[in-house]
């Protein structure tokens, strides 16, 4: 059988009141090793009978202690160049990239040790960095935002 699987990944793009976008530096020791060190945008895998706006909800919490997220609109679609572990298989990752409001982005903080460091880029530095996982065409929302 020559057909690939893949994951489905729901990722959120928030921007604090300066315009800068939140980024997350993953932590290459809770990570696979198919992947090289990068800079993520908070979110996750879609999970059996989960929605887009649970995973957000649930991933968001889980990572930066974020409870409200409100998904403001749809921005991307792409195969990511990653590949991730899923049991015995490896799986390809495909990402939907959402435009989405949280509340009070100074409360931002990591709440486990799945990224070394987040940060508040602006544009540019934020496309740049996300650029290793993340298409070209979201590169070029992310600089229209």
């Amino acid at each position: 059988m020559n057909e690939d699987i893949f994951h489905l990944g729901i990722k959120a793009i928030t921007r604090n009141k300066k315009g800068q976008i939140l980024i997350l530096e993953n932590n290459p020791k809770n990570s696979s090793s198919l992947n090289p060190p990068h800079w993520d945008l908070p979110g996750g895998r879609l999970k059996k009978g989960d929605s887009i706006e649970s995973t957000l909800q649930r991933e968001l919490k889980e990572e930066i202690g974020i409870k409200d997220v409100n998904i403001i609109k749809f921005l991307d679609a792409s195969i990511s160049n990653f590949r991730m572990p899923a049991g015995k298989q490896i799986v390809g990752l495909i990402l939907f990239t959402y435009l989405c409001s949280i509340k009070n982005p100074s409360l931002v903080k990591l709440i486990d040790d799945e990224h070394l460091q987040f940060k508040w880029a602006n544009p540019k530095e934020a496309a740049k960095l996300l650029k290793l996982k993340f298409s070209k065409e979201l590169s070029e929302k992310i600089l229209s935002l």
